[in-house]
């Protein structure tokens, strides 16, 4: 049977999720005239949560992923050298929602940096994070879990922000289950509490989260909450309705404050799709109210053709001929830079 399905499959016409995700809102908007109907449209309008909860899947079921991590190792470890945590800032503006980047970083800086200077996911992704849950945890018939209070500790000069969510976040619905509560607290799913390892939540059985958490100081109850992993599915910002939360709106204050402050950018692997013009739209505004113009722009990208660059080169204000192109992919690119 999957034999056959990956066949059927591998004929299908392919589709970008951009476009898949789109559609189905799209349908959901429609009048709807039978039960039939309302029923397709309850789940069009849903999409958005199971994309979330299909990408969240997908990373944390300990598939093994056979990713070489020794490019990224090798890119940050030069960029910390020549460029120290100690004295400089560096900011990862990470479009995915893995934690692949993340981990990397953690992992290197700590080979690379004074403690004081550690990257630490309590305050490390531009905002603070003081509750997180055990990312293996859940009990009953229902997902479950404890939440505990989590010490913030200094991210040094490394901030890692994720304008598009993270599948370690997992962010407490409002009542009519429509989008997120901003009142209440954002939890962190981790590994190990003693090096702040963090990790995929790990699903059992529900795309959702029940969790328990101490109240406000003193009061000595407990509250509920009803969450998931939070994600910013590629689809227009209105149709989301995520976009509201305290800690995303002071994620996109530090993103700002990046570009705009920043004296060398990369660009790497990142396609500009069109789902993305709100963060296009950022950087066009960011680099208008620069001080001083940049000093190096660099694009790395694999098998780009011509236009994709004059694309970069117009958002971020610069001419052509101002790019550091690399177009044979991160690899090659890495292996220029440390020889």
């Amino acid at each position: 049977m999957l034999v056959r399905f990956t066949d059927a499959m591998k004929r299908r016409p392919s589709e970008s999720v951009e476009d898949l995700l789109l559609r189905a809102l799209q349908k959901a908007e429609r009048p709807v005239g039978s039960d039939r109907e309302a029923l397709q449209t309850s789940f069009c309008a849903n999409a958005p949560d199971q994309f979330s909860c299909a990408i969240n899947n997908l990373f944390g079921l300990n598939i093994a992923w056979d990713v070489n991590l020794r490019p990224l190792e090798a890119f940050l470890a030069h960029q910390f050298q020549s460029q120290p945590l100690a004295t400089c800032t560096h900011t990862v503006v990470d479009f995915n929602y893995d934690l692949i980047l993340d981990r990397t970083a953690q992992k290197v800086a700590s080979h690379a940096a004074p403690l004081e200077c550690l990257w630490h996911p309590s305050t490390g992704y531009g905002f603070e994070i003081g509750w997180y849950v055990y990312s293996g945890e859940s009990g009953g018939s229902a997902e479950e879990a404890q939440a505990h209070p989590l010490a913030l500790k200094p991210h040094g000069n490394l901030v890692i922000l994720k304008p598009h969510g993270s599948l370690n976040w997992i962010a407490c619905h409002d009542e009519n289950h429509k989008g997120f509560d901003p009142n209440k607290p954002l939890f962190l799913a981790l590994k190990d509490l003693t090096d702040g390892g963090v990790d995929y939540w790990h699903p059992r059985s529900q795309e959702c989260l029940n969790i328990v958490y101490r109240g406000p100081a003193g009061s000595g109850q407990f509250c509920a909450a009803h969450g998931s992993i939070f994600l910013i599915p590629p689809t227009p910002p209105a149709k989301t309705e995520k976009t509201s939360p305290t800690f995303l709106r002071k994620l996109r204050e530090a993103e700002k404050a990046a570009i705009k402050e920043a004296d060398e950018i990369f660009v790497i692997g990142w396609s500009m799709p069109v789902t993305d013009q709100d963060q296009i739209c950022t950087i066009r505004h960011c680099v208008a109210e620069r001080e001083k113009p940049l000093e190096s722009l660099t694009v790395i990208n694999r098998g780009e053709r011509p236009e994709y660059f004059e694309r970069v080169a117009d958002t971020f204000g610069v001419t052509r001929s101002a790019l550091r192109i690399f177009n044979d992919g991160f690899s090659d690119y890495v292996e220029h830079c440390t020889a």
